[in-house]
Parts: C-alpha cells; structure tokens; sequence
C-alpha cells in the first residue's frame, strides 16, 4: 500500500525529471500484451502519442524505458487513480495534509487495489504542464475560475488524456476491487449517481472517468470547457466545464454516429456496487458550488461582480 506522502513523492519525481525514481505506470495486467499481440497503433485516432517521446523527455522521464505508457498497450488504461485536492474557497493554498475524510477516501482504494498507484495531485505540481498543453493555456484558464469544481472539471481531462489512467472525485469511497476488469477499455464512461431529483436514464457523470492515454473524446471536452472560459459563458458551472458539457458533447457524438467504443456502468453496476458516493466536510451546505454559483459569477475577472451578482 502506497502513503499519501509517498505516492506524491513519486508523482513529483515524474514531473520533476528526477531520475531513478519508480515509474508511476507500472505494467498493466500480466497477459494482456500477449492477447493483444498484433495490435497496431492507430496514429490518426492519437496523434497526440507521437507528441510524447517529447514531452517525457522535456520533462526528464525515459520514453523508452519498460515503464512508459509509450511502451504499455497504446489503447488501454494504465493502472493509476488520479485525485485533485484544492482548498475550499477563501482557504489559502497549503502543503497540510488534506482533509480525514479525503484521507479516508483514498485509503478505500488502497484497502481494495493494494498494488495500485493512486495520486493526489495539488495544482502547484501541475503548473509547467498545465501552462502549455496541446497549444492551450489551462493554467490561465484555470485562475479565471472562481469555485475549484470548474478548475477540478478541466484538469482531470488533462490528468487522464496526458497520462491515461482513472479519475476518481473525493466523494467516490470504493466497495469492493474492480479497476482490474477495466484496464483492457480504452474509454470508461459512468451513469450519473442516484440524486433527489434523479437524471434522464443514461446520463453521465463525470466524476470517475477512465480512459487511454490520448484518448480524443477527452481532449474535446476540455477544448469545449476551455473556449467557454474564453468568452466568459454564463450558466451553470457544469455547463461550461462539467458533466453538462460532456453529456453535451456525447449527444453530439452519438447524433452523428460517431461514439467512440467504451465500457458504460450503470447506476447500478457503479454505484450499488463498486463505489459509494458520500458527502464531503470541505464541500457541505452553504460552501457547495451548487449554491455559491447563484449569487457569485463563475469568473474572477468579471468586472460586474462587486456586488456580489453573478455575471
């Protein structure tokens, strides 16, 4: 079982170059390169993969090594859960330690998938890459926005389409092991959980998302969210950046017949079963983005905002 301390340790070994350090994309299910023998790389379907060798070098990491996600299957999710930590509004930035109940939550994953590589990032550990990514400023993007859901709704794209792998939110507490079942997918999409006033049947949520490294559907929802940013669009936070704007743009797809293959879970099969969603202390009541968004503009450099209104 991997500490909080040391799984950050080797998430910023990895962005800072250190050399020697553990890879954190340990190699994928025993087998599956054998079951997949043959497969060939599809370099107009990723074309960002031939970008890579470049990025890792840059940053100091061996493309070539047996490690790199350049060297495990191109179209399947490595074995690494990626987690976001910002303070809540007000709270300035800090090296503490999260939250028990964020605590509690990551050890529910490393309770069920004890070999697993699980990251919680801080924005500070992220700036180089967010700051020039696939020719988009993410990190400026990301100061604009006022509640850490949004900026939360725009780096797990990046997180998930630079380096492949699950996100998972905070609130996801885990039932039982089942990430293993899903490394073979190149896209995992999940029904949204159960709520008061419950979502259309199908609906996705964006808060546990697994996919490949590269994947495009992934890198079209954050160009979306990123040109809504631009031009200041109003409404619902989830509209702009969230899992409005990813049903959005799956509606799209499948209009078009263009959905990409993916393993859907139901509510059902995600949420009686393999996760628990359960509230968050740093997220409660009054201090949750839902109500904040009401009286407050999405936008820290709304210049009609002193009030107190939103744009």
């Amino acid at each position: 079982m991997r500490s909080i301390s040391s799984s950050r340790a080797v998430a910023a070994a990895l962005l800072r170059g250190r050399s020697g350090h553990e890879s954190i994309f340990r190699p994928l299910a025993r087998g599956a390169a054998s079951r997949r023998e043959g497969t060939k790389f599809d370099a107009e379907r990723s074309p960002h993969i031939e970008q890579m060798p470049n990025f890792f070098t840059r940053i100091g990491f061996d493309a070539s090594g047996p490690n790199s996600p350049l060297a495990a299957e191109r179209d399947m999710i490595p074995y690494i859960v990626h987690q976001l930590w910002i303070e809540p509004p007000g709270e300035a930035p800090s090296s503490d330690p999260a939250p028990k109940d964020v605590q509690r939550n990551i050890a529910t994953w490393t309770k069920h998938h004890p070999d697993l590589d699980i990251h919680l990032w801080r924005i500070s550990e992220l700036e180089d890459v967010l700051r020039d990514f696939e020719g988009h400023n993410v990190l400026e993007a990301i100061r604009i926005c006022r509640f850490p859901t949004m900026q939360s709704n725009l780096i797990r794209l990046v997180l998930l389409y630079r380096f492949g792998g699950f996100w998972s939110d905070l609130k996801n507490f885990v039932n039982r092991p089942f990430l293993k079942e899903l490394l073979d997918e190149e896209l995992v999409l999940v029904e949204h959980q159960p709520l008061a006033d419950p979502r259309p049947p199908g609906y996705l949520t964006n808060s546990f998302l697994g996919a490949r490294p590269g994947h495009p559907f992934l890198l079209e929802c954050l160009k979306e969210g990123l040109a809504g940013i631009d031009r200041r669009m109003t409404g619902s936070l989830s509209s702009v950046t969230g899992l409005v704007l990813m049903n959005r743009l799956f509606g799209r797809a499948k209009n078009a017949n263009r959905v990409p293959p993916h393993r859907f879970l139901t509510i059902e099969e995600a949420w009686s079963d393999r996760m628990m969603r359960v509230a968050a202390s740093y997220q409660s009541g009054s201090r949750h983005w839902s109500q904040l968004q009401k009286t407050q503009s999405l936008y820290l450099d709304d210049p009609d905002d002193s009030s107190g209104q939103k744009s």
